[in-house]
């Protein structure tokens, strides 16, 4: 049998093979599976216990003269004359309490296998919340550019490259009235790898940095200064602080 232990519990063989119902072909290869799997042994143990303490706890010794009676049958006529007491009822109930042991057994099993669905629905529900939040976000983000875009005070400005580097075009979209730009790379620059692209807004004559451009920036509604007048990119030297443009490296700029 080619299954987990976990698979092969949830078929009830086990509980069939206890119960002596399967045929000896099957019970050949449940005991099989028995003898090779430690886990599967201790189930099967703990049954037996079960049915056996049962059995034991609710047995019950018949009246003394249950035994003449049954032998003097016997001897007079070969037929079992069944004895009129009462007591037939606590067999009755001593086989159900058995009975009601296996089922107990069978339920316990039932009960593991629900579990285990529990805890794969769960981690399932899980996943599908987690989707729902990223997808929530994307929407929320999505409403927002396409909230700027429609602002009738949205403009564009397009940055397109000098000499320097004569492919860079940039098209950036802005609202002052809400301090916010976007920006669209339609072409990229070659660069060194020690040299990056920044873009840079001039405010009363200073010159702030708005964003590195790098990819990450592609499409995304980026904060900047109402005031700025202008917008300027610079070929700059890779670093982690950059607080002052290197003006002869300019290669684009626009008015706003």
């Amino acid at each position: 049998m080619k299954m987990t232990p976990e698979e092969f519990l949830n078929t009830g063989l086990l509980e069939e093979y206890v119960l002596g119902l399967l045929s000896d072909t099957e019970a050949k290869k449940v005991q099989a599976y028995i003898a090779t799997h430690p886990s599967i042994e201790n189930t099967y143990i703990d049954m037996q216990n079960t049915i056996s303490n049962l059995a034991e706890s609710h047995g019950i010794i018949p009246p003394a003269q249950v035994k003449s009676k049954v032998m003097q049958s016997i001897g007079n006529s070969n037929k079992i004359i069944i004895p009129k007491e009462n007591n037939w009822l606590k067999y009755v109930a001593s086989s159900i309490a058995i009975i009601l042991g296996i089922i107990s057994i069978i339920s316990y099993n039932k009960i593991k296998s629900l579990a285990t669905e529990l805890k794969m629905e769960k981690k399932a529900y899980a996943e599908l919340s987690s989707d729902c939040e990223k997808n929530k976000e994307a929407y929320q983000t999505s409403s927002r550019i396409y909230a700027f875009y429609k602002d009738p005070n949205t403009q564009s400005a397009i940055l397109k490259g000098n000499e320097k580097a004569p492919d860079f075009e940039l098209v950036s979209h802005y609202n002052k009235t809400e301090g916010q730009i976007a920006l669209n790379m339609s072409s990229a620059t070659d660069l060194p790898n020690n040299k990056m692209l920044c873009l840079w807004g001039d405010v009363q004559g200073e010159m702030i940095l708005i964003a590195k451009l790098d990819p990450s920036i592609q499409d995304k509604i980026i904060p900047f200064d109402k005031n700025m007048t202008s917008l300027n990119v610079t070929i700059e030297d890779t670093q982690d602080e950059i607080n002052h443009p290197d003006v002869s490296q300019l290669i684009a700029s626009n008015a706003i």
